[in-house]
């Protein structure tokens, strides 16, 4: 709920402030709430009715009684009356006020009653998502946003989001072939036509099959993800990713929305059942100094116990790792005189046991 406040927070416009303070009010009442029943305190009146929102605050002050922080929350409480009751729109500034006290607020409480027992940094939202491969890519979205690295943070919540959209459509058992393997690309594993020359009645057959894959894909996204459908095409777009260097605020909001549209659609299959690995989630030539590494990301190992990374530039001079994957990221150095000869390497990453070609999330 705060989360789902701050996203609100960040954006510009008089609904997205009704909505922050509706989230806020929302937190400090169940905050309240929490604390008393933790501490037998009954919410209601010896008549049966509810207590009023003020009087639990009377109730509080038993427990914590931090004059400034609770003024603030009994004016976040009065915000969100004026908006229920006179249609008021609150202030940026209002709304950065209780944004910074709700988050007091909360710390103040685990620290006085639950004797940091509890924290809010303890508290992971992926402990909320069903799919062990996507917690894996949130959590190093998770470290990268603590490094303040928000590039690659952004990267690993379009990373989940995508992975999600995947595995969702794979779960809906809903066949582009007569079988029971569930849903996949209709030209998955079939070998492209050429691209050039005359147009052969292959290249035809394959332009259609994958207009009707695209066709597919659209309906029964649409019926998964029916709130988040425009929401998941904006994020996964290249094109809307910003031209400059990603800042704290919006790392963020990609953060808070990768785990929005994961927890509030996952629910709509009963069990989601996770594709084998290896899931390469990420696979990146990085500079370290002098030497060059490649960093490779792996979601899930499945039993497999090598991967080869193979370097090719133009199909010339190919250079091969074998590597002990793990999960989460790692770097393998390269070769100095590959990484010197090499501006641009092409990665494939395949399964050694299986001889097939890993599952690389690649974003459009």
């Amino acid at each position: 709920m705060y989360l789902h406040g701050v996203e609100e927070s960040l954006k510009e416009s008089a609904v997205s402030r009704i909505l922050a303070v509706l989230n806020f009010d929302y937190v400090a009442e169940t905050l309240i709430k929490a604390v008393l029943l933790h501490k037998n305190v009954k919410l209601e009146k010896n008549s049966g009715e509810y207590k009023t929102f003020y009087s639990l605050i009377g109730d509080l002050r038993t427990y914590y009684n931090n004059a400034a922080v609770i003024s603030e929350i009994e004016s976040l409480h009065n915000s969100r009356n004026e908006i229920q009751h006179n249609a008021s729109v609150p202030s940026d500034q209002n709304i950065m006020r209780y944004k910074l006290n709700i988050r007091i607020f909360f710390d103040e409480l685990c620290k006085v009653v639950y004797r940091d027992a509890v924290t809010f940094d303890s508290i992971s939202l992926s402990y909320l998502v069903d799919s062990q491969n996507e917690i894996t890519i949130l959590d190093e979205m998770e470290k990268a946003m603590g490094d303040q690295n928000y590039a690659d943070c952004i990267l690993y919540a379009r990373k989940a989001v995508q992975y999600h959209t995947e595995l969702m459509r794979l779960n809906t058992m809903a066949p582009t072939f007569y079988d029971n393997l569930g849903y996949r690309d209709i030209l998955a594993g079939v070998q492209s036509a050429p691209r050039y020359g005359i147009r052969t009645l292959d290249y035809r057959a394959e332009r259609y099959f994958d207009e009707v894959n695209k066709a597919i894909k659209y309906l029964l996204d649409r019926n998964l993800f029916p709130d988040h459908y425009d929401e998941i095409e904006q994020l996964l777009d290249p094109w809307g990713l910003h031209s400059k260097p990603p800042d704290k605020e919006q790392a963020e909001q990609m953060r808070i929305r990768a785990y929005d549209i994961i927890t509030r659609t996952q629910w709509r299959l009963k069990k989601l059942k996770d594709r084998k690995g290896p899931i390469i989630f990420d696979l990146r030539i990085k500079t370290r100094g002098d030497k060059k590494v490649v960093l490779i990301g792996v979601a899930s190992i499945s039993e497999i116990s090598e991967l080869k990374l193979k370097f090719s530039q133009d199909r010339k001079n190919e250079y091969e790792i074998n590597s002990s994957p793990k999960i989460g990221l790692q770097e393998i150095e390269i070769d100095p005189k590959y990484s010197v000869q090499f501006n641009e390497l092409r990665i494939t990453v395949i399964d050694v046991n299986n001889k097939n070609d890993a599952s690389y999330l690649k974003l459009k």
